[in-house]
């Protein structure tokens, strides 16, 4: 079989998912990348990290009891609802099963089999190329990874960088889009420019070489038999694909970390943090989103972000991963008329220049404008909200309405609203209208008379806020969240100023210095300080 036939057997369907899928992997097995040296990426051993593993009895118990009843089976049969009914009669001989695969540095291979589901993007529904694979491991294994997972991320998490944001406790999209915005703010500041790389890695989960992640985490300070569990894990995998109660032949994963695996995305971490040590510039991961900037004064600080952005191209030849040229742009911000204009290029190629780019669900401009964000999330939410209404808005229930409102529609409008919550009373109407196209379908749903353009009645009868007010909520709510550490990101902490107690009658928490720019005025964390300020005062 090959891409471009016309099958029309399930087995021969599976079996041609299976070829896509199994197309993404290093094959065959890989050796380490011929560039490849741990000491190329200067990797720091931690004597803190752990060589062995024990797991205590309530672990086990609190994870059995964890499961969700309504999970479907894993590729062995076993399903959750069996699991959680004998867990009693479990948690004695799994404790005794984890203990002893951790002792010997061996996870079984009956966990490594993993049953993939073939789920749509977009496109020809009819072309095996437009659809991304879904991966069910085994759930007793599964269960056994998170209790890993549990017992060392903490120690993990003091080796990775502040600039992962992706997979890591208390950082978000949200707070990577926060660090960038302001990193940008503070260059308008000075009347200077930000150069900023956007990098595509090829398939980057599914290309990770085993032997490179072993050496790292062997240089790390991994001891065994940890390292030998943690290479037990991530080897001799296989995967067969799950179509019309039709299975494929399986297959060997040669490459990458398992997906749909609770350790997986804390190795990725472990392997792409190298990238950190081996760069100089200013940069920002989410997962394997990186990002190189840097502010540009002359030509000299383009040179730098090129001999960085070289040094990330040197990394990935090293650890054998592909960056996807095509996909890699540069983007300048500035408020100046006039800027400077470097030629950006990795392996001799160009990269394209572009004046808008939409990063992590936020669209940036050069000037940091978020108008044209506004403008597609209102578009995308009355798109949204039309197809509720014309699909059912006439039977369906007040309650069930609102409730399709809220994920559907309503999400889509505040995401990450701390980052681009407008200021003009413009913006701040048309977002508005989002919801006075909710209220005005209730209105006559429930025969609520009110004021034209007066939605005031509706949402007192509904209890809802509006989304200006609902924003200014999430703009507190970061700034506590920041304070308390439940936000971990020592950049947006080193940023918010607190009011030292003096001779003065002011009560304000915060300290906010005078600013001349009104685009100044638009940070987000000025914004919240003001809030909650005002509510002190």
């Amino acid at each position: 079989m090959h891409y471009g036939d016309i099958i029309a057997s399930d087995v021969d369907i599976a079996n041609l998912f299976a070829l896509l899928f199994n197309s993404v992997y290093k094959s065959p097995l890989p050796p380490p990348p011929p560039h490849w040296n741990a000491e190329n990426i200067g990797i720091k051993p931690f004597t803190f990290l752990p060589s062995r593993l024990t797991i205590e009895l309530v672990e086990v118990e609190e994870n059995l009891l964890s499961l969700r009843t309504t999970k479907s089976r894993g590729p062995d049969g076993i399903s959750a609802q069996f699991l959680f009914s004998i867990r009693a009669q479990l948690k004695y001989p799994l404790l005794c099963l984890f203990n002893l695969s951790l002792a010997e540095g061996i996870f079984s291979s009956i966990w490594k089999t993993s049953q993939v589901t073939p789920i749509y993007k977009s496109g020809d529904p009819g072309s095996v190329s437009n659809y991304r694979p879904i991966s069910g491991l085994p759930l007793i294994g599964k269960l056994f990874e998170k209790i890993v997972n549990k017992c060392i991320e903490r120690r993990f998490k003091l080796v990775l960088s502040t600039n992962q944001h992706g997979f890591y406790g208390g950082r978000s999209t949200t707070t990577s889009a926060l660090e960038f915005s302001a990193f940008i703010r503070d260059s308008f500041k000075n009347m200077s420019q930000v150069d900023v790389i956007f990098t595509d890695i090829s398939k980057a989960f599914d290309s990770i070489n085993h032997i490179v992640l072993i050496d790292i985490l062997d240089r790390l300070g991994i001891g065994e038999p940890l390292l030998s569990w943690f290479k037990s894990y991530i080897t001799g995998r296989r995967q067969f694909v799950s179509l019309f109660n039709q299975k494929s032949a399986e297959y060997l994963v040669t490459s990458g970390v398992p997906q749909g695996g609770h350790l997986s995305p804390l190795l990725f971490n472990i392997l792409i943090n190298t990238l950190c040590e081996s760069v100089d510039s200013k940069m920002l991961l989410f997962a394997d989103d990186v990002k190189l900037y840097n502010w540009v004064q002359s030509e000299s600080d383009a040179i730098l972000l090129q001999e960085s952005l070289n040094k990330l191209v040197h990394w990935c030849n090293t650890v054998g991963l592909e960056l996807a040229i095509h996909k890699c742009k540069v983007m300048s911000f500035s408020r100046r008329h006039s800027i400077i204009q470097y030629d950006y290029s990795i392996d001799n190629v160009m990269l394209q220049r572009i004046n808008q780019v939409e990063d992590l669900g936020f669209i940036f401009t050069p000037m940091l404008s978020f108008a044209p964000h506004i403008d597609w999330i209102v578009g995308k939410a009355l798109r949204s909200l039309g197809f509720i209404r014309r699909r059912a808005g006439s039977v369906m229930s007040v309650k069930c309405l609102l409730i399709l409102y809220a994920t559907l529609v309503r999400s889509i409008v505040e995401y990450g609203s701390v980052v681009w919550s407008p200021r003009t009373k413009c913006d701040i109407i048309r977002i508005e209208r989002v919801q006075h196209r909710l209220l005005s379908m209730v209105s006559r749903s429930m025969g609520i008379n009110h004021e034209p353009h007066d939605y005031k009645p509706v949402l007192i009868a509904l209890n809802l806020s509006t989304l200006s007010e609902r924003r200014n909520m999430s703009d507190i709510k970061l700034l506590n969240s920041l304070v308390s550490g439940v936000i971990d990101s020592p950049d947006l902490l080193s940023r918010i100023g607190f009011r030292i107690p003096g001779t003065t009658r002011s009560r304000d928490p915060y300290y906010l210095a005078s600013v001349s720019k009104n685009y100044l005025d638009d940070d987000p964390l000025r914004r919240a300080m003001s809030l909650v300020n005002s509510q002190t005062s």
